[in-house]
């Protein structure tokens, strides 16, 4: 169980600060130099642990661990992190003045986005272990149903951040192997790619970002 509150633990927290003058920007301790890619590793390790733990859970252990994944959803909806329109206020402004202190807080912005984005895509993976497969409109569940209702499996993909392999990556951009083999190998698009051994992910919102920066560059130079 050890294990399992470790992962649960990481997931609920959100702490950050920005260019403090006794210590660099951190997120949950990770600093921009770590990024997005460290913590990724991170939270990676942390789930394959807690999921090697799960065969050990008595019934009443996993009704609860369901609970605690339920409340954590909820309280991440509520972390104070900068908005979208935070970001896009800050993009267009760089459009038209490229200060460097202005870049250091997008990308700061981005780092605190991703992070968090990270953590709700691990608990809704980590949730699914917890949802019974067998419902049935007869069927009767001897356990409890808990108070908060159950997050879709389409619900938490539509609002999911991040692709996770080939196949969910190509779904998600309607492309065909090879075109997703090219952009996973361009180095344009390093900025949205986690890479965790033969694990891959993509950070949705970064890709598109950046798919219209090179469109914008191309359509400059025609």
């Amino acid at each position: 169980m050890e294990r399992i509150n470790n992962l649960l633990r990481e997931l609920k927290r959100c702490e950050y600060a920005h260019l403090l003058d006794e210590a660099p920007s951190t997120y949950n301790g990770f600093s921009e130099t770590q990024g997005l890619e460290g913590y990724s590793k991170y939270l990676s390790t942390l789930f394959d642990h807690a999921e090697d733990a799960l065969s050990l859970l008595s019934d009443s252990q996993k009704t609860t661990c369901r609970q605690r994944l339920q409340e954590i959803k909820q309280e991440q909806e509520l972390f104070d992190v900068p908005s979208k329109e935070t970001l896009a206020a800050i993009n267009a402004e760089l459009q038209a003045n490229r200060n460097a202190e202005l870049r250091q807080e997008r990308d700061f912005i981005l780092l605190v986005r991703g992070c968090v984005s990270l953590q709700k895509d691990y608990t809704n993976r980590f949730l699914k272990h917890f949802i019974p497969s067998d419902k049935s409109p007869n069927s009767t569940d001897e356990v409890e149903t808990p108070p908060i209702p159950l997050i879709q499996e389409e619900e938490s993909k539509q609002d999911s951040e991040w692709a996770f392999g080939y196949k969910e990556i190509s779904e998600t951009f309607h492309w065909g192997r090879n075109k997703t083999h090219n952009f996973l190998k361009n180095p344009k698009y390093a900025a949205a790619i986690q890479r965790d051994g033969r694990k891959i992910a993509v950070n949705i919102p970064k890709a598109r970002e950046l798919m219209q920066l090179s469109n914008n560059k191309q359509i400059t130079k025609t």
